[in-house]
């Protein structure tokens, strides 16, 4: 304690210095939290994984079943929010943002060792992209994809559209909360 009428004013100083002190060290920590997270993701992309596109309710209980099984996987989400990072993190599934048909975003997934692809992004267009994308991706590997299409007519659309020598087992899933599934399958030629 200092007497006098600069004492605020070091106290002041005092509160900042720690206040910098404590920001700088939670700054530190973050970096390297990601920089483990960065390790984990890189570790799960180099062996044979699942991945999961899309993170609504089908692909939270795909990450669900996947984790049950002690299966390693990798999410991929346009909108991220700390309830999807929670659960992933208390699952132990990376989490990757970003729009799985970018081909930037395709490279951080390591497409060409998925093992299955869980494709529901919530509209069409986005599943017929992100299928397209893994598809070109995996090129000469062989993979098993199973996507989310409401519209039947759309999936001769993605089956002319996929690279002529693709060697997923592409497969649709077409049910809404409540209905029985069904699956149609194509193979590469």
């Amino acid at each position: 304690d200092v007497p006098g009428p600069g004492a605020p004013f070091i106290r002041a100083g005092q509160w900042l210095a720690v206040a910098f002190a404590l920001a700088t060290l939670a700054s530190l920590m973050h970096g390297l939290f990601r920089w483990f997270d960065d390790i984990a993701l890189a570790w799960i992309r180099s062996c044979r994984h699942d991945l999961v596109c899309g993170l609504g309710w089908r692909g939270r209980a795909f990450i669900a079943d996947t984790a049950e099984a002690r299966i390693a996987t990798i999410a991929v989400e346009a909108s991220v929010n700390d309830t999807l990072r929670e659960m992933c993190l208390r699952i132990g599934v990376p989490l990757v943002e970003g729009n799985a048909s970018e081909p930037e975003i395709s490279n951080k997934l390591g497409i060409r060792n998925v093992r299955c692809a869980f494709v529901s992004c919530g509209t069409d267009e986005a599943n017929m992209q992100a299928v397209h994308r893994l598809a070109i991706a995996a090129a000469n590997h062989e993979f098993v994809c199973c996507f989310d299409l409401r519209a039947q007519h759309r999936f001769q659309v993605l089956q002319i559209a996929l690279p002529e020598r693709h060697w997923g087992d592409v497969a649709i899933f077409n049910a809404g909360p409540g209905e029985a599934g069904e699956l149609r399958k194509f193979t590469p030629p």
